[in-house]
């Protein structure tokens, strides 16, 4: 027999452990995220157009037929 705790009780702390531990899944996924987008934000020519090169046919205005 257990010690103290009947099966009931064993379960609802093991399902609140569970869902603990998908909380704190999340806030770190969630923390990774937000670092990593930072980290790219803020990085020096991902961010200041520098390799983008258009031509300027793209921006000539066309007449419709």
């Amino acid at each position: 027999m257990m010690q103290g705790h009947s099966h009931l009780q064993l379960f609802i702390l093991y399902e609140a452990l569970q869902s603990l531990s998908d909380i704190m899944d999340v806030i770190i996924f969630k923390h990774s995220f937000l670092t990593v987008s930072i980290f790219l934000l803020w990085t020096t020519g991902l961010t200041d157009g520098s390799d983008v090169n258009q031509t300027d046919m793209l921006w000539e205005n066309r007449e419709t037929m």
